[in-house]
């Protein structure tokens, strides 16, 4: 397992980022409080000097090794929830790791999806549940879009929600758009619309450029819409 550290500053906080390959494609920080002089915050190579051995005091370094013991034992847990989806996957010639293998390739996968499909349902942790979706964010993948549909409907964790999103976006054609556009518009489902819009503008339809257009005063919405206007404004510039 391959894994790197680095400390960094942020703000009044000296961050430990620290990243390990598992196949789960995730980077966790460990937090570390800097204490706050009247004028400013110290700088990371301050507060290391303030150790003779460069080192985060006992109970700093006490916590860091106490949320990095957790942080392997989640990464075990996942590796085990996610143990019969691999077996699947390695059975119709993906021997991966973990599903976000899948997610972080270029290359298509067309025998795996099926496998992801029968999978999207099952209790798995959100980690992996997100994974699942995410590899299923392929045009490919559109034979499954009433079950990512339903799923994205129904589902209450943000992370999950979030991955269903991008995969309808990815799926989403023109037969199916007016779908999108009513989830798009739902504010019941809440921050995860924003995955959506990327399929809206993909296929450049005049039904989704009006509903964009509408949504401009959504709260969860209009910051990313007032980006695209504000391109869409720059692009027609540089053409006159």
């Amino acid at each position: 397992m391959a894994s790197s550290a680095a400390w960094e500053t942020r703000g009044n906080e000296v961050v430990r980022t620290t990243s390990a390959s598992v196949g789960l494609g995730i980077c966790e920080h460990l937090w570390v409080p800097v204490a706050v002089t009247r004028q400013k915050a110290l700088t990371l190579k301050e507060f290391l000097a303030q150790r003779p051995d460069g080192r985060p005091d006992p109970q700093v370094r006490a916590r860091l090794e106490r949320e990095q013991a957790e942080r392997r034992a989640r990464q075990r847990e996942y590796a085990r929830a996610g143990e019969p989806l691999n077996a699947d996957l390695a059975s119709v010639g993906y021997p991966v790791s973990s599903v976000w293998d899948l997610v972080n390739i270029h290359d298509d996968y067309p025998a795996a999806l099926p496998v992801l499909v029968r999978h999207l349902t099952r209790p798995y942790p959100p980690v992996i549940r997100d994974g699942i979706a995410r590899a299923l964010a392929v045009g490919r993948a559109r034979f499954a879009w009433d079950l990512v549909y339903e799923q994205f409907m129904n589902e209450q964790e943000r992370t999950v929600k979030d991955g269903l999103a991008v995969a309808l976006s990815a799926m989403v054609d023109r037969a199916h758009l007016p779908a999108l556009l009513a989830l798009l518009k739902d504010r019941r489902h809440g921050p995860s619309r924003l995955m959506l819009i990327r399929g809206v503008q993909r296929l450049r339809d005049p039904r989704g450029t009006a509903a964009i257009e509408e949504l401009a005063d959504d709260p969860d919405l209009h910051k990313q819409i007032e980006i695209i206007r504000h391109r869409k404004l720059t692009r027609e510039a540089r053409r006159r």
